[in-house]
């Protein structure tokens, strides 16, 4: 407990929230986090609402999922990915610090309607 209160904010032992002065993390386009997220899914439409903490070397801490509906197959790659990856941290100013994050990832399939023909 002491070490948590004393800890400087946006140490690993105590991240900040997201404020308008934060870079958030960002995932890294040619990571294997991108890959699983470009994979084709079986439903037209998924969400997923993740929540982490990012520690300061971009490694997801306590990743867990909030309230979803069935789906777990789905889902699985990308908690797989998300557990073993690393993220490009948050940054205050050019300093790494760890932030606790709520993540929204959502696919959706859009299909065109074939033009009718008479």
């Amino acid at each position: 407990m002491i070490a948590v209160v004393s800890a400087p904010s946006g140490s690993d032992l105590n991240p900040v929230t997201s404020d308008h002065f934060l870079q958030v993390p960002t995932v890294p386009e040619d990571g294997r986090i991108e890959f699983v997220l470009a994979q084709p899914v079986t439903h037209d439409e998924l969400v997923l609402a993740l929540n982490a903490v990012v520690m300061q070397d971009g490694r997801l801490s306590g990743l867990s999922v909030i309230g979803t509906e069935p789906h777990p197959r789905e889902f699985s790659p990308i908690l797989r990915a998300l557990s073993t990856a690393r993220l490009e941290p948050g940054r205050l100013g050019a300093s790494p610090v760890a932030v606790n994050m709520v993540w929204l990832l959502a696919h959706t399939t859009v299909k065109a309607k074939l033009p009718r023909t008479t």
